[in-house]
């Protein structure tokens, strides 16, 4: 069965709280990236408030600018949140990371400008978002169970950081293993052991 993002504020909620159960189960570091829509309108500051226990922090990605929003009465959405949690410390330090007075919370970058795959995945970020997290807080694995155009793949490639990606819809994880095997000296093999590049000819 399909899986639809269009969600009531309810099951959206409840998919967020599982994700984030899962996440904080096996990660030191959850980063959750996320943007005030109205979809999650509601939904948004009570999963926040379910996991008060595990913030660290937050940051903000200020896109630099917007798209106009289409409803009245509604502000363009410039910027995403960036949720910093976890269940190893209760105050604001990352331990996973080493600076000091060097990183502001608030990271200005442009949004996704070439997305070859919209017509697939609309809702893409930029390879520098993930490549800012990973060098700014550290960490040699990454788990990414929101895969979608394989952008955290990518970043963790070109960094040297192991990745553990997975998507709930087929046609995502295609134009995953077709942009990761364009990486040098990539070629995916899948679970039979065929090779990507075969199945592709």
């Amino acid at each position: 069965e399909e899986y639809d993002d269009a969600q009531e504020q309810s099951a959206w909620l409840d998919f967020l709280n599982r994700f984030t159960e899962i996440a904080l189960g096996c990660c030191r570091y959850v980063v959750v990236n996320v943007q005030s829509l109205a979809g999650n309108r509601t939904a948004l500051p009570e999963w926040w408030s379910n996991f008060k226990d595990c913030y660290c922090d937050v940051a903000i990605w200020d896109k630099g600018g917007a798209p106009p929003a289409a409803a009245e009465r509604v502000m363009n959405s410039r910027f995403e949140f960036l949720f910093f949690l976890s269940k190893e410390n209760q105050n604001r330090a990352i331990r996973t990371a080493d600076f000091r007075g060097t990183v502001d919370n608030v990271y200005c970058a442009p949004p996704q400008r070439k997305n070859e795959s919209s017509s697939i995945h609309g809702a893409t970020f930029p390879l520098h978002l993930p490549t800012w997290i990973i060098q700014t807080f550290g960490g040699q694995s990454l788990y990414d169970p929101f895969g979608g155009y394989g952008t955290t793949l990518i970043a963790c490639e070109r960094l040297g950081r192991r990745c553990m990606m997975m998507d709930i819809e087929t046609s995502y994880v295609s134009v995953i293993l077709d942009r990761w095997s364009k990486e040098p000296g990539k070629d995916p093999i899948l679970e039979d052991g065929m090779l990507w590049c075969k199945l592709n000819q």
